[in-house]
């Protein structure tokens, strides 16, 4: 059964690339091959130790977040493997550039902080007080339900990675790595569909919904982070050039996750097989080399979506 997952998974990997064209991969490849060097050449200045407890926390962010655990654990006993291979694949191309630094400290920490991380077998999640929200918001913040239901489901988990991210200010790497999480975070306020009539309310055409919806939720996060990137360029500021790539990839996150949804809408439901197909995009995104993927498939899924949309609006 485990072999049939991994190939289960190996299969979405090829027909995302079908999708996508090879064509169209190969071109975006070498338009970001130049960027690409630039940036390695610049976090390979990032001590490994640095680079390991990040793309941990990362991980551990996932995992913890993960909503297929009941699924796994019907069709495995013991689904820890999988996720092992999942984590180590995801993790691989760090571990080869570790080793080609011969920071054995920074693998050491690697390895054993993905065996820790595929061990918890629960999922995260808040269960506010129904009579009393954790958080209110004036009337007029109706029309973003998302984010209403999506901070009242994350409070705490937003409140902790944001004090963290304000109290640790001073260590290089801790803002970026907060503002990744909570980017990855906010993808889960668009798995669930709305009803129809939302769509017909704040909606005219397909398009201008779907640019408001994009937008919207661009400016309401980086004002929401503003003080932590103001924090980063007041103490870090010479490394500007790593903050504008995770701003860059933190913001392909809601066109990924917003496209994705309306592109296979239905009102009413819970559109939780999305997790999967965009935990693929982010660790596309994290590597610069995989970067085309998750750029082409945002233009697809808008594209899907437009027409999908076309059913309400």
């Amino acid at each position: 059964m485990l072999k049939t997952i991994l190939h289960i998974r190996f299969r979405q990997f090829g027909r995302m690339l079908q999708e996508i064209g090879i064509i169209y991969f190969l071109l975006l490849l070498l338009v970001l091959f130049p960027l690409t060097l630039g940036f390695l050449a610049k976090i390979a200045e990032i001590p490994g130790i640095w680079m390991a407890i990040g793309v941990l926390i990362s991980l551990l962010a996932i995992h913890l977040n993960r909503p297929d655990k009941n699924f796994l654990r019907l069709v495995l006993k013991k689904p820890f493997p999988l996720y092992l291979a999942e984590y180590g694949l995801m993790t691989l191309p760090l571990l080869v550039w570790l080793v080609y630094l011969q920071n054995w400290t920074a693998i050491a920490l690697l390895i054993a902080g993905v065996f820790v991380v595929s061990l918890p077998q629960f999922t995260i999640r808040l269960k506010p007080n129904k009579q009393v929200p954790i958080l209110k918001f004036p009337k007029h913040f109706i029309r973003h339900f998302e984010w209403v239901s999506g901070l009242r489901k994350h409070a705490f988990t937003l409140i902790i990675l944001y004090l963290l991210g304000l109290g640790l200010c001073m260590f290089t790497a801790t803002i970026p790595v907060i503002l990744f999480l909570i980017g990855i975070t906010t993808t889960d306020f668009h798995f669930d569909c709305e009803p129809s009539t939302f769509v017909e309310l704040y909606g005219k055409t397909p398009r201008s919904f779907l640019h408001q919806k994009i937008g919207w939720h661009l400016l309401i996060f980086w004002t929401a982070c503003l003080p932590l990137v103001v924090l980063f360029l007041i103490f870090h500021g010479q490394y500007w050039y790593i903050l504008a790539v995770v701003i860059f990839i933190v913001s392909i996150f809601p066109i990924l996750s917003i496209t994705l949804k309306y592109a296979s809408y239905q009102p009413n439901i819970r559109l939780s097989q999305n997790g999967i197909t965009l935990g693929f995009m982010v660790g596309f995104l994290v590597f610069p080399f995989t970067q085309p993927v998750p750029l082409v498939m945002s233009v697809i899924y808008y594209k899907k979506a437009l027409n999908n949309l076309r059913q309400w609006l």
